[in-house]
């Protein structure tokens, strides 16, 4: 740097360069910066400090103090470091290298944010890709199980060739109107198919579960001021339900309880309450009307002979009170109407008749008020329940979904009646043990 001499004397200061100064007068050296012409072109930190900027790109006065120089800055985004920012402005490497760093991590964000829309997209696709692969996959199923259904499945609940029609071509047609109908309708298919090949059952029974949870979620009319149409979707939706029901008693690998019983015997129960006025006018005209023409109307009494009608005429005794069991009026009441219908019932078994369905005549007929006595486990009530399941069980050869059933409902009644009663139950316990056919059994 360069060095100024100012001398003081009187108020007045001179200079003099060319000579030494005289040891008399007072003198003071002090270093100070020259003068210099404006740089308009200077860094912005040179401006700040005053300094003379050399306008190199780093200018020499940012390079010396390892700053970031406004003259190379290439982005709007890089702070004043005399300003501060979120992170410190100062480093040990040069600025054009920092440039250059900064420039290639942006990029390389840049392009790894490309790559995972890339990914996200491609997962996107994927995950969609898969799931219209599941949905080709359930819709051809669903064609294969109503196709079973109208070639196979429909057969096993018209076994009269006037009967078939109906299952085969009218019913299939009202669910094209009805998704509960045809939710139902492929459950059944699906399960039917699970009984015929026993090594896809798991993956049929899954089928069925998916129609099962989809029909559960919808409403089916069932108010007799509907249409025809109306009830017959819901008729027929009542006997695929309770078939259903009653399939999964006599699949169940656990001990069954009377609720499993009661779950089995309300839908027809329903049907009954909501639906029997319209016979006349609404279902007994409908598409469906040839499924009413039971037969049952006229049926003669049963042969003396039978044991089956000893073993009834016991039961009437015992429901009136004769047998030393005591039985309350409302029970006796109650259990005398349902002995009546398995009385019904049993004679509409004996006599051919084109509908083997009517075995499912006594739960669609007995009182209500039988229902909540079964409920309660009321003796007498468990009693005709297994005799009914001696009668199911010969029917059980024709009806799939019921194989195994009868042994059920009597592996439940022994488990809850008690000695007093069992006495009544061991006849029916026996048929259904040895597969009697209790229709033909004559008196010894």
């Amino acid at each position: 740097s360069l060095a100024s001499s100012i001398i003081v004397n009187g108020g007045k200061n001179h200079a003099s360069p060319d000579t030494d100064l005289p040891s008399t007068h007072l003198h003071t050296m002090v270093n100070n910066r020259l003068g210099h012409s404006k740089s308009r072109l200077g860094c912005i930190r040179c401006k700040k400090r005053h300094v003379k900027c050399d306008e190199k790109r780093p200018c020499s006065s940012c390079v010396k103090h390892e700053v970031l120089c406004s003259l190379v800055s290439t982005t709007a985004s890089l702070q004043d470091p005399e300003r501060g920012s979120s992170g410190s402005p100062r480093t040990r490497e040069q600025p054009s290298i920092q440039q250059t760093k900064f420039i290639r991590i942006r990029n390389l964000i840049q392009s790894l944010s490309g790559e995972i829309d890339l990914l996200d997209e491609d997962k996107n696709i994927t995950s969609q890709t898969k799931d219209d692969s599941i949905c080709h996959e359930q819709y051809l199923q669903d064609l294969r199980l109503m196709h079973h259904f109208t070639i196979s499945a429909a057969l096993t609940v018209a076994d009269d060739h006037s009967l078939r029609e109906a299952w085969q071509i009218t019913i299939p047609e009202l669910s094209f109107s009805c998704d509960g109908l045809r939710h139902d309708i492929l459950a059944f298919s699906a399960l039917h198919r699970g009984h015929l090949f026993p090594k896809e059952k798991e993956l049929w029974s899954a089928a069925a579960q998916r129609h099962l949870d989809a029909a559960a979620v919808t409403q089916i009319r069932s108010s007799s001021r509907g249409t025809i149409e109306d009830a017959d979707c819901y008729f027929v939706h009542t006997l695929l339900k309770f078939s259903i029901e009653t399939y999964r008693i006599a699949q169940s690998p656990q001990p069954v309880n009377l609720s499993n019983v009661l779950l089995s015997f309300t839908p027809l129960q329903e049907l009954r309450s909501i639906l029997l006025s319209d016979v006349g006018q609404g279902l007994g005209k409908g598409a469906l009307a040839s499924l009413f023409d039971t037969g049952i109307e006229h049926l003669p009494p049963l042969s003396e002979e039978l044991e089956l009608t000893s073993q009834l005429s016991q039961l009437e005794k015992l429901c009136r009170g004769d047998t030393g069991l005591k039985v309350t009026v409302e029970v006796s009441k109650v259990c005398l109407a349902a002995l009546e219908i398995l009385d019904m019932t049993c004679r509409s078994m004996v006599t051919p008749l084109k509908n083997r369905g009517v075995i499912w005549c006594w739960p669609f007929f007995f009182p209500s008020d039988f229902l909540h006595l079964l409920s309660s486990g009321e003796p007498f009530s468990c009693v005709l329940l297994v005799h009914y399941a001696a009668l199911v069980r010969v029917m059980e050869d024709d009806f799939w979904y019921c194989q195994g059933w009868s042994s059920k409902i009597c592996s439940l009644v022994g488990r809850i009646l008690l000695d007093p009663w069992k006495v009544w139950i061991e006849w029916p316990l026996k048929c259904v043990e040895q597969g009697i056919d209790i229709r033909y059994i004559h008196k010894v």
